[in-house]
């Protein structure tokens, strides 16, 4: 605690030294709104390396223990949604991984053929899509809430006459999930897809049975005014769904939770969520900030401070080696935790830059395998000190329990 507080009066003192002058106080958020707030990601096509077992070139958004990556056509997008806490656990090589948790589809097929831009605003965390064809003009709004495990999307139109639309909830499919014997194997595990009496749709993904470790995870979806997910889009009439997100180590029924908390989701709520979504990203910038003469790496600098916050957040469960943006099973080298510099090099910068609460997640596989390093270094390298040497092992970390094959890491 004390080292936290050290390091958080420093970046304040170091930040009044460079954002202030000839004794003048300079506002922190009004510095902080202009530095960040000009920096816009922009996407003029769709995604092409989505799904993928890497890294994708999709618009990402996340709150450090959802994921969300933005795929797919005007006429039909796909937001491919994980966690950081969804996993198959198994001690075996090649079958521990972090999984797809599911997709939600928005379609309107009358846009095939619309223009395509996608910009994503760093400093409140908002993305927005414009689609144009003709007299039309399609623009969605969404966001992960920062403060709750939810995502909004409002969508609305500008021309005449009327767009049919429809929003659904779907499971990882062929693409998503690889079956490519020896190499690639797809692993049974249950799932569900389903409807409410209410209207309300639901999924969850379980691997329950042959695992180390249970895990469980699960998305609701509620389309206002919509208990079908068909909507008819006019202009001066908006279109607003909402999901929710959860897991079995988040809740104790995380079916139940999700579904529960989009019934929750009222428009007063959803704008209530909102608002504390923008103001912990205004607060999350204002830890630190800095301007510099080249517009190119200040942005990626901004860049990659979104990308940590939008991933790492979860003190239990640090992302996986892509992040949290998984799309496809299995992801290249299981996606795990490689405990050498594949899993430091994300954290770098964190403390520099005043970023403390996503620097924490890094510790817990590393503390977590003290224990066990101490044990291969004894047992299997036959090398023992008072102060022990250990190399680590390429793991997953679970609730005190170590999943994964042996992976020497000089």
């Amino acid at each position: 605690m004390l080292h936290k507080k050290f390091l958080v009066i420093t970046g304040l003192m170091l930040q009044s030294l460079l954002l202030t002058g000839h004794g003048l106080a300079i506002d922190p958020s009004k510095q902080a709104a202009s530095i960040v707030g000009k920096h816009v990601v922009r996407f003029t096509k769709p995604a092409e390396r989505i799904p993928a077992q890497r890294s994708v070139d999709a618009p990402l958004l996340g709150n450090g223990f959802t994921g969300v990556a933005l795929s797919g056509n005007p006429e039909k997008q796909v937001f491919y949604v994980a966690r950081n806490d969804f996993w198959r656990l198994k001690s075996a090589h090649n079958e521990s991984y972090p999984l797809v948790l599911g997709k939600v589809e928005l379609s309107i097929p009358q846009l095939k053929g619309a223009s395509f831009l996608i910009e994503q605003q760093l400093y409140d965390a908002v993305t927005t899509a414009r689609f144009q064809k003709g007299d039309w003009t399609v623009v969605y709004k969404t966001f992960v809430s920062a403060t709750d495990d939810v995502m909004a999307v409002e969508i609305s139109m500008t021309g005449k006459g009327s767009l049919e639309g429809d929003i659904r909830l779907a499971l990882p499919g062929e693409k998503e999930i690889l079956n490519k014997p020896p190499v690639e194997l797809a692993h049974p595990g249950k799932k569900e897809l389903s409807v409410t009496a209410k209207g309300i749709q639901y999924l969850s993904r379980a691997f329950e049975d042959s695992v180390e470790i249970p895990t469980k995870a699960a998305i609701a979806l509620q389309v206002a005014d919509s208990p079908d997910g068909k909507f008819t889009l006019k202009q001066g009439k908006p279109v607003r769904f909402v999901c929710a997100f959860s897991s079995n180590f988040k809740s104790k029924d995380c079916v139940e939770a999700v579904i529960r908390k989009v019934t929750e989701c009222t428009p007063k709520r959803v704008s209530a969520i909102e608002k504390a979504h923008k103001q912990w990203w205004k607060n999350y910038w204002e830890k630190s900030y800095v301007s510099i003469p080249d517009s190119i790496v200040e942005k990626q600098y901004y860049l990659s401070l979104y990308g940590t916050a939008s991933c790492s957040r979860d003190l239990d469960f640090p992302p996986p080696i892509f992040g949290t943006w998984i799309t496809q099973e299995q992801p290249n080298w299981s996606g795990d935790y490689h405990l050498n510099y594949n899993h430091n090099a994300p954290f770098y910068a964190l403390y520099s830059a005043n970023r403390i609460e996503q620097a924490e997640p890094y510790y817990r596989p590393l503390l977590a395998m003290v224990p066990r390093g101490k044990y291969y270094s004894e047992k299997i390298l036959n090398a023992f000190c008072r102060y022990t040497e250990f190399f680590f092992a390429r793991m997953s970390k679970f609730h005190g329990r170590f999943i994964k094959d042996l992976f020497l890491a000089g």
